[in-house]
């Protein structure tokens, strides 16, 4: 399908500037690009744009130095051989500063998935799929390859790569998720099941740990106070919740929390993010298959604070929460998702909710209006507002498919 699609969002520091990027297959549906924005926040005015590796098929990553002054991407490098590319722009001007690839020891399709900084900003890591080895006779005899999990470190000032790690367990669909970092570790994980949460030592590389959580990753974070790790996922036969806190330093499990939703029927976790102080851990997705739901813990001891759930408006009901970021003084939660808006309609749903009780602040609904479905990915709170960021398929008169395009929304806190 040609057309655009949101796949990360990010904010600058000073919440001056919003980044967005995903995948363009507008001029050539058969080799789309990686595709980036840098917006205004205030007026949403394009500040600068980046198309870069005509070929790609995995969707890019991208996160901002703690400082501001560089936006880093990693994604895939497009055509045959495929590697692991990584991108460093000026922040401002989207000047790239340089770029470097990751090539596998087989050199087969090689691609990161997620990136981060560490914490004083000159290191970046990224993570991505690198297969280990080829088998022709699997698949029916159409041959498969069979993936690593690759963890790379890179000085964050010229893209010098510093260590690379390899973990394996020759799964033939090994998907890497989400990669968080401190100073002191680096943390990857996949979506497999069951699901691989690998620690590293940031400063070298060498293997800390490896848990494997009873759930599939949806989504992974460092408390800012470095001390624990936090995991949601959720089991792939109920779909039930799986919130669990490890050790940063020793990766012993220090709780694990299942939420059902009223009906203890299908659900998902789709995000989670922990406050500022590292006090409260938030968790967002569906549950009974159309219930958005937001549920807060204590980061301590996973005693559940509150949960709250919203099903949708009159007479369309059902909604997801895909996405949840914190104010940065911790009073405010922030959610994204969709909601229904017609038989197969959606539109962006973003929902503010009190951090200490749950109650709604305020609930805003985006809808582009005609017969347009609109999928949001991403949610983030900056100096400048929230932001939220996705995908609109409009439909086209006289074509089979609806266009994707880029939509990107802010609200005042």
């Amino acid at each position: 399908m040609s057309g655009d699609f949101v796949t990360d969002l990010a904010v600058s520091p000073d919440g001056s500037l919003v980044y967005v990027t995903g995948r363009s297959g507008r001029d050539n549906p058969a080799n789309p690009v990686n595709q980036t924005f840098a917006y205004d926040s205030a007026s949403g005015d394009v500040i600068w744009s980046d198309r870069y590796a005509p070929g790609s098929q995995h969707p890019p990553s991208l996160t901002v130095s703690p400082v501001g002054d560089r936006v880093f991407l990693t994604g895939e490098s497009g055509y045959i051989p495929n590697d692991v590319l990584t991108l460093a722009y000026d922040a401002r001007t989207g000047e790239i500063l340089w770029r470097t690839r990751y090539d596998g020891p087989i050199h087969g399709y090689d691609y990161g998935v997620d990136v981060t900084s560490g914490p004083r900003g000159r290191r970046i890591y990224v993570l991505g799929a690198s297969p280990s080895y080829y088998d022709p006779e699997c698949g029916d005899g159409e041959g498969c390859w069979f993936n690593d999990l690759v963890t790379i470190a890179y000085r964050a000032e010229d893209g010098e790569e510093l260590w690379a790690r390899r973990f394996g367990k020759k799964r033939r669909y090994e998907t890497p998720d989400v990669i968080v970092a401190n100073r002191y570790s680096v943390v990857g994980a996949d979506r497999a099941w069951p699901t691989s949460v690998v620690a590293y030592d940031a400063r070298d590389g060498t293997q800390r740990w490896v848990a494997h959580p009873e759930a599939s990753t949806k989504a992974l974070a460092l408390g800012p106070d470095g001390r624990r790790l936090f995991f949601a996922g959720d089991e792939e036969a109920t779909g039930k919740w799986l919130t669990a806190a490890f050790s940063t330093a020793s990766g012993r499990m220090l709780w694990s929390k299942d939420f059902w939703g009223p009906l203890e029927s299908w659900g998902r976790v789709l995000g989670l993010a922990p406050s500022p102080d590292s006090s409260r851990l938030y968790v967002v997705g569906y549950v009974d298959s159309r219930v958005a739901a937001t549920v807060a813990y204590d980061a301590a001891s996973g005693t559940q604070l509150w949960a709250s759930l919203y099903e949708g408006e009159s007479p369309y009901y059902g909604a997801s929460a895909a996405a949840v970021d914190v104010s940065q003084d911790g009073s405010t939660v922030f959610v994204g998702g969709g909601v229904l808006v017609g038989s197969a309609q959606s539109a962006y749903l973003t929902l503010a909710y009190s951090a200490d009780t749950g109650d709604q602040r305020w609930l805003a609904i985006h809808d582009v209006g005609g017969d347009a479905r609109q999928v949001l990915c991403c949610v983030a709170a900056g100096l400048g507002g929230v932001f939220v960021s996705g995908t609109a398929y409009v439909p086209v008169p006289g074509e089979q498919y609806p266009d994707p395009n880029y939509l990107t929304v802010a609200y005042d806190t």
